[in-house]
């Protein structure tokens, strides 16, 4: 629920008594700041002292067209224009300008000034720092947290750090260093915000947010991120509209006779990447280890559109007011800007005339809260308490739930009587709703409950003729709890494994408590990780395929169960075998493709290390093969190449025919994991049979011929009757029988292997060839009674 005060809730009301017209306004560091009408004059009040006294008052180098304060570094930025150019500028120690005749340094951003300017006191200086871009700034916004600088260009946005530069040990002066630039495809950003390594766009009816973050790359990976050529031109890039118009096609703009616009969309988490807008980094930090190492991870995407049928107007749709606010709690708001660290949460908050939206943006990405507005509001601004509109009459003020948001991720049950009381609860619930008590005792916020107390109101439920699968599950979870091992299974012996299935469906929070990174596994599923493994996996297998749990979520559940197991790696057996079982039961493709890569990499790099902790797979490769349609038969001649009793050991052999059996299968698509496979060497015949297998899938057939030819000359006839038929049939005489022909010649006549296969290769083509064609396929140097049975057969 948001309410609307009617009077707003503010501690005083000043009047500052500018002594020229106002034009622009913007406040921070305990004043407000004033740009004259003409735009060429800045004033300072400050607003914690009566009647606002004047603190400075200073021209600019043009005409302020924007303006906007840090309070990290406290310094001002603007956006300026002289001679029809604009231009972005920091002023920094403003409040030395207390005499107006105090001097002025000016310099370009980076280059710090010494020598006589900066003789006498040099503190007491203001300094302007021209900022130069490539491209004109439409817009900017400054990091509450860090005071860097985020710059909005119609092709690109440009990220500025804020240093503070040691000249001497009694001066240091505030700097800037360009360190990063993302360039837009098809966007211009009329409004930027930035906050935590959040970055916030907004037009006039989209709204993009991303995070820029941190990640440990390969180098094989970092290609991918390639540096542009350093300070790059972006106008060269062929604008998309322009492409369109070549191509013979008209952007929606250009067309005269109608308009079309898109209709209203929101896109949350992952989903926003397929908004269309491409943003592409550009690293351009002096320090290495800024290159290379971040990633846009895209967070929240936005559309809105104008409903022409009720009368709107784009005027009435326009987007105003965008905001990042972030939210500290408990120790971090009494700790120091420089000591908080991450905030507990960041919020979005962008605004239409009659509509204010906020967005969660850490951990889930959700919306918070949506503001209807009695009246049409020309700006917003967002505290952690309150949401302050301006209309066109009144100053409105609505409450916000920033503190609710922040507090419930700290402590989950803070807004709630179940903390300390878990009073009453069940008592309630057992008299008003006996049905739910199931899913009140398996909730997260009844872990503090006696067990013996929900074990008492259970056993009613249950007495009262109400059993089921649900009820079951959950006498026995409060039986763990206390101890109580008999009642336990008593409990769980009750119904099939299958119809327990069903009763985690009904209440996952018996197996999981939390949700995204916060996911925990219960004592119920701690225990069946100890004693059932199977049931834990189809449980929760089922609750990935009726959309209970995300599979990431899925993933830190089983590697949460394994923490403290043998296995070291990040992909213990247990998630393993919930891989496996997914790949049985899902029908979406994405996921499909997902656990295929996944499941891939793990089976090489166990191959690879050999270092297995001896945890037996839940399905064997047969069971897989008998099960799953995505695991194929083994081909005869990989059976030849790695046979059963090969020299490894089982596990591993596992592993290698699960591997095997994959690329055997008709939907892994090899492509995908070529990447993996150089770290598998083909130096034995276990990296042989995955090599081949995968350059046969690619139509590698001659590679994969020599190869046999050369490792495993006993598996190149199985191989050539199962690979070579259709339209690789003529690779039969074409490739092999001048390759065996060859290798004869060398290894002499002795090789019965070789001579085997020649005999097996000649009565193919005798029966694919006519007589005159068999002929010249024969070599010159061959012995006729060998070769002449198979001529005369071509020829009958």
């Amino acid at each position: 629920m948001v309410h609307v005060y009617n009077c707003h809730p503010f501690a005083s009301q000043h009047i500052v008594a500018a002594e020229q017209e106002p034009g622009l306004v913007c406040c921070g560091g305990g004043a407000v700041f004033v740009v004259s009408a003409g735009g060429c004059k800045i004033e300072a009040y400050e607003l914690q002292r009566e009647g606002c006294p004047l603190i400075c008052r200073f021209s600019s180098m043009g005409s302020v067209l924007s303006i906007r304060h840090s309070a990290v570094g406290d310094y001002l930025v603007t956006i300026e224009e002289k001679n029809k150019a604009t231009y972005l500028r920091a002023y920094t120690n403003w409040r030395y300008q207390a005499v107006e005749k105090t001097r002025v340094g000016v310099r370009l951003l980076g280059h710090l000034l010494r020598g006589s300017s900066f003789r006498g006191t040099p503190k007491e200086q203001m300094e302007i720092i021209e900022i130069p871009l490539f491209e004109p700034p439409l817009c900017m916004a400054c990091c509450s947290l860090t005071g860097d600088l985020l710059v909005g260009c119609a092709k690109s946005l440009v990220v500025f750090s804020l240093k503070r530069q040691t000249l001497s040990e009694q001066l240091s002066v505030l700097d800037f260093e360009r360190v990063l630039i993302l360039h837009i495809q098809g966007w211009s950003p009329s409004q930027v915000a930035f906050c935590a390594g959040y970055v916030a766009l907004q037009t006039e009816l989209e709204v993009l947010v991303v995070k820029l973050t941190p990640q440990q790359k390969s180098s094989a990976a970092a290609e991918e991120h390639a540096l542009l050529p350093e300070d790059i031109m972006t106008e060269t890039s062929i604008d998309e509209d322009a492409e369109m118009t070549k191509d013979g096609f008209s952007p929606l703009h250009a067309q005269e006779d109608f308009f079309l616009f898109p209709k209203h969309q929101e896109m949350l988490g992952n989903e926003a990447q397929e908004c269309g807008i491409s943003l592409v980094l550009e690293w351009t930090g002096m320090e290495a280890e800024s290159r290379g190492d971040m990633s846009v991870v895209y967070v929240l995407f936005r559309r809105f559109a104008p409903d022409f049928f009720q009368g709107c107007s784009v005027e009435e749709t326009r987007l105003h007011s965008l905001q990042l606010h972030p939210m500290f709690t408990g120790k971090q708001k009494e700790a120091s800007d420089s000591k908080r660290g991450e905030p507990t949460c960041v919020f979005v908050f962008f605004s239409l005339p009659n509509t204010g939206y906020m967005y969660s943006l850490k951990n889930t990405v959700e919306l918070v809260s949506t503001y209807q507005y009695p009246e049409k509001a020309h700006q917003a601004v967002l505290s952690d308490q309150f949401l302050y509109i301006i209309t066109r009459n009144a100053l409105q003020c609505f409450t916000v739930r920033c503190s609710a948001v922040a507090a419930r991720v700290d402590d989950p049950y803070i807004d709630t009587t179940m903390k300390d009381m878990a009073d009453k609860v069940l008592e309630i619930f057992s008299v008003a709703e006996p049905a739910q008590l199931p899913h009140v005792v398996s909730s997260p916020s009844m872990l503090n409950a006696d067990p013996y107390s929900a074990m008492t109101h259970l056993r009613q439920l249950e007495a009262s003729g109400a059993p089921s699968i649900t009820l079951s599950l959950c006498v026995a979870s409060q039986a763990l709890r206390k101890g109580d091992l008999h009642t336990y299974r008593q409990q769980m012996d009750r119904h099939a494994e299958m119809l327990q299935v069903y009763g985690f469906i009904e209440e996952p929070k018996l197996l999981l408590h939390g949700r995204g990174k916060g996911v925990l596994p219960t004592i119920l599923a701690q225990h069946l990780h100890d004693t059932h493994e199977g049931l834990l996996v189809a449980a929760v297998v089922a609750l990935h395929e009726n959309s209970k749990i995300r599979l990431e979520e899925a993933d830190l559940f089983f590697q949460e169960l394994c923490k403290d197991g043998a296995e070291a790696d990040s992909s213990p057996q247990l998630l393993v075998d919930f891989w496996e079982a997914l790949l049985v039961a899902s029908s979406h493709e994405a996921i499909i493709q997902e656990l295929l890569f996944r499941l891939t990499s793990v089976y090489i790099d166990r191959i690879t290390r050999r270092d297995r902790s001896g945890v037996k797979a839940l399905k064997t490769a047969e069971d897989l093969i008998n099960s799953c349609s995505h695991y194929g038969m083994l081909y005869p001649w990989v059976s030849i190449l790695t046979p059963v009793q090969f020299n490894i050991t089982h596990d591993h052999q596992e592993d290698l025919h699960k591997l095997q059996s994959l690329l055997c299968g008709p939907t892994l698509e090899v492509s995908s994991i070529l990447p993996l496979l150089e770290q598998l060497t083909d130096s034995d015949r276990t990296g042989l049979s995955v090599h081949v297998l995968c350059a046969t899938k690619l139509g590698q057939h001659e590679t994969s011929i020599d190869r046999l030819l050369d490792r495993c000359p006993e598996a190149i006839i199985p191989y050539a009757n199962h690979e070579l038929q259709n339209d690789k049939l003529s690779l039969w005489w074409q490739k092999l029988f001048p390759e065996v022909c060859d290798r004869i010649r060398t290894a002499g006549n002795d090789n019965t292997v070789l001579l085997s296969a020649l005999k097996e290769t000649l009565v193919v083509a005798a029966k694919e060839l006519n007589p005159l064609d068999f002929l010249d396929l024969l070599p010159d140097d061959g012995t006729a009674h060998f070769f002449l049975p198979h001529l005369l057969e071509c020829s009958q």
